[in-house]
């Protein structure tokens, strides 16, 4: 057995720094399991963080509708023993019934060995890999159980700070508004949709009419502050599927799939009215924005959109503040 373990475990922890989703390399030990131990079919099952429940997030050998039907809390049975007090249990078809029950998936199994997949942030719930005889070395298919735990979680792990660094170089941090390069991205995927579809799309530039003044008089944190709460209340006036970036060091810039220039309008309106009426920060800031606006083309790209709309928003700063310019 020893000679067909080594060369699938060092392949499996090949491509792990590969592998930008933990899908890949779960797969791969999922199947390591069943070519290197005669495994019969392997689960990855994590706690869903929104339900708290468990479910089966990757499995191998198991119909899609009995691992999607898989449901579980921790409890205080095998699996909470797995989650709080041992790392690894093995559970046999004459053993006790209520925890065959727990572990069972899909089919009845002879053998089942179920390891913590765990990180330094956490539990994330457990392998388990079933057998439908004993295996020859138990105490080796112990430890490559427990040794493809330890990737699958150190692979969920990667992913998740792989996905913790994509959300810093998505947003600002300053606003918490898309960075102005993804942003790009998803302008140019809308504005694809919108040459297939012919769809309508408008796309908006705005800038604070004050802002050099405010930050010599207050500072820049106030600066900061007043950004950041323009952008909130522009979020109330828009919809869900409406995009808002950061441009540049007082500009936001914004797009509406699906939306005619008159009905952007309209919303840049009630927009412009809202920042009237009210004041901002500690200090009661009063501020006003200008805004440009151009619609969709067939023939545009990003550049001749950003383009015209750069050019309604410097026409807009020469009607003055709080003016409104649009760029067909």
């Amino acid at each position: 057995m020893k000679e067909h373990i080594i060369p699938a475990l060092c392949q499996t922890l090949a491509g792990l720094p590969a592998d930008r989703r933990s899908v890949r390399t779960i797969k791969r030990i999922m199947r390591c399991m069943e070519a290197s131990l005669g495994a019969t079919a392997a689960a990855l099952v994590c706690k869903n963080k929104r339900t708290d429940e468990l479910e089966v997030t990757q499995s191998h050998n198991i119909f899609q509708e009995a691992a999607n039907s898989y449901h579980r809390q921790v409890g205080t049975g095998a699996i909470g023993r797995l989650f709080y007090s041992e790392p690894l249990l093995i559970i046999k078809r004459d053993a006790n019934p209520e925890e065959y029950q727990e572990m069972k998936i899909e089919t009845d199994y002879r053998l089942a060995v179920a390891a913590r997949v765990s990180s330094s942030a956490g539990v994330y719930g457990f392998l388990v890999v079933y057998f439908e005889t004993e295996p020859e070395d138990s105490p080796l298919v112990i430890q490559l159980v427990q040794a493809a735990a330890g990737l699958c979680g150190a692979a969920k792990e990667r992913e998740e700070l792989l996905d913790a660094l994509d959300d810093l170089r998505r947003y600002d941090p300053d606003t918490g508004l898309l960075c102005y390069t993804y942003f790009m991205d998803r302008l140019a995927e809308e504005l694809a949709k919108s040459h297939r579809y012919k769809l309508p799309l408008s796309l908006i530039v705005m800038d604070v009419d004050n802002f050099k003044p405010i930050i010599k008089s207050c500072g820049s944190h106030s600066g900061i502050e007043l950004l950041r709460e323009l952008s909130d209340a522009l979020k109330f006036c828009i919809r869900g599927v409406d995009i808002l970036g950061r441009f540049g060091s007082d500009e936001f810039i914004m797009y509406f799939p699906n939306t005619e220039i008159d009905r952007a309008e309209s919303v840049i309106k009630r927009y412009r009215d809202e920042l009237a009426s009210r004041t901002f920060t500690k200090h009661g800031l009063k501020t006003s924005m200008c805004f440009g606006i151009t619609a969709f083309k067939n023939d545009d790209s990003t550049a001749t959109m950003i383009e015209r709309v750069t050019y309604a928003l410097y026409e807009a700063r020469r009607m003055g503040p709080a003016s409104i310019a649009i760029k067909e």
